[in-house]
């Protein structure tokens, strides 16, 4: 089944009717129990039956596979290259009030290594940038992202929805555009524009999924790796190619999951091109995991609970305040107790009166030794 010629432009605006295909063949559609069916759906806010079974049946296999995996240590090498920036130099930025100076090292590849590990829903990344020696830790726990720079001698702690625009730091998650949201999440919370299998033969199935949402994305989930992404496209407004990952798994736990291996990631300036290339990239990265150390033993928690320095200055996003570490919080500083607040007033009467009664002694003193001959 061949896609409408109007489809492409469709998937790409955000007015008119949308026609979503679902095209699947035989025996996928026997495994899925799913039916072949053309459905148009008028409005992108409801999408067909049939397309929200596609998306369940990703979410599923997302689930089950990343289920399987409960700890993880492994160790990451990260690429990156800009193909603006010719040789290595410093850039000098004032923020609008002059008062701050901040300097970048522009490189045309940088090469980063982190540290990883994974806890169910706890998360921490050590970062070192071997060209700057910078380093960052990043630590999630109960819904909570600390980030560390020990160049700065400064953490932050926010909520999780709180956070800046990140790329992931959980290696389950490399398939999704932002460190905030998972695939999963984005499959469920988002528009899902269209729906459909192509190659419909077994582990050759892949199942392409557009979600709208405040960026469009157009997805491609493989059977062959028990649905995870395999890549992500996001346009510019002319239709080119804005960003464009693609991901390449490995076998783990003796076959019976997947994980990532590589994950490339490329941007184009606009117009450059509107398929997929791998030529023609203003910034270009490559992460690839290099060891996978343990998978599914003990992980002491405190491993995510980062011990800062004495003179790190916290900026709290969840508590509004900052300080610094071995000094007291506004929080520490315990307000006084009913009984040492009603001593405090004791003190302050009789010093008072005290006081009245020395006043009212020296005026009398001073009288008598003004009457007298």
């Amino acid at each position: 089944m061949q896609i409408h010629s109007s489809c492409r432009k469709l998937f790409t605006q955000t007015i008119g009717a949308m026609e979503i295909l679902v095209a699947c063949g035989a025996s996928l559609v026997a495994v899925l129990g799913l039916t072949v069916i053309d459905v148009e759906a008028s409005d992108r806010s409801k999408p067909s039956e049939q397309s929200l079974e596609l998306v369940e049946t990703v979410i599923a296999g997302i689930e089950s596979n990343n289920s399987q995996i409960r700890t993880l240590e492994a160790t990451v090498e990260v690429v990156s290259r800009d193909s603006r920036v010719e040789k290595e130099e410093i850039k000098t930025v004032k923020s609008p009030d002059g008062k701050t100076t901040i300097h970048f090292r522009m490189t045309p590849k940088t090469t980063s290594r982190w540290k990883c590990y994974i806890d169910r829903d706890k998360v921490r990344q050590d970062t070192i940038c071997l060209e700057t020696q910078q380093k960052q830790t990043l630590a999630l726990l109960d819904g909570v992202w600390t980030q560390y720079v020990p160049g700065s001698k400064t953490a932050w702690v926010r909520r999780v929805d709180d956070m800046p625009g990140m790329f992931p730091v959980d290696l389950r998650e490399l398939g999704s555009p932002e460190l905030k949201m998972s695939v999963e999440d984005i499959l469920r919370q988002n528009d899902i524009i269209s729906a459909r299998i192509e190659h419909p033969a077994g582990d050759k199935s892949v199942i392409r999924v557009v979600t709208g949402g405040p960026a469009e994305y157009e997805w491609e989930f493989s059977a062959a790796f028990n649905f995870l992404p395999t890549s992500r496209i996001s346009r510019h407004e002319d239709g080119s190619i804005l960003q464009l990952v693609r991901i390449a798994y490995q076998r783990i736990l003796d076959g019976a999951a997947w994980f990532p291996l590589e994950r490339s990631r490329s941007f184009f300036a606009k117009g450059v091109t509107a398929t997929p290339s791998d030529d023609g990239w203003r910034q270009h990265s490559t992460l690839r995991i290099t060891d996978i150390v343990m998978i599914n033993e003990p992980i002491d928690e405190k491993l995510f609970v980062l011990d800062l320095p004495d003179g790190t200055r916290i900026r709290d996003g969840v508590a509004r305040e900052t300080y610094f570490v071995g000094q007291p919080r506004r929080a520490e500083i315990k307000p006084a107790s009913a009984s040492e607040r009603k001593r405090r007033w004791l003190v302050a009467i009789i010093s008072s009166l005290a006081i009245l009664v020395v006043v009212a002694f020296a005026v009398k003193y001073r009288r008598s030794a003004n009457r007298s001959p």
